[in-house]
């Protein structure tokens, strides 16, 4: 989840208007994220250390192994970091538009 929240962030962050296009964006780098962190995590504890972690081994054996590797738990990790990266952006571009309105909105006079 914390991988969504980073990629809905930095996407809503670089985008001034947020479009199904920047969520699909958002949903990809979130995936991305998620199968890096499982290699440096794995490769790390290969390796016992970062020394080796970008060998040719590490990289092939965890590209060939990625199924076996998987968890069922990885399932619930990459749902939620989808549904988070998915969800966010929009969410907070609505929320931006809805205070730049209220914001732009002419002051009626108390009388």
């Amino acid at each position: 989840m914390g991988i969504g929240l980073l990629t809905a962030f930095a996407v809503r962050f670089f985008s001034p208007r947020i479009t199904p296009m920047q969520q699909i964006i958002a949903v990809i780098a979130s995936l991305v994220g998620i199968v890096l962190g499982k290699f440096f995590a794995l490769s790390y504890g290969w390796n016992q250390g970062m020394d080796g972690m970008f060998s040719s081994y590490s990289i092939t054996f965890f590209t060939d192994n990625i199924m076996e590797i998987a968890q069922p738990m990885d399932i619930v990790f990459i749902v939620l970091a989808v549904v988070t990266a998915w969800q966010l952006p929009a969410k907070m571009s609505k929320r931006k538009e809805a205070a730049n309105d209220a914001n732009e909105a002419p002051a009626t006079p108390v009388e």
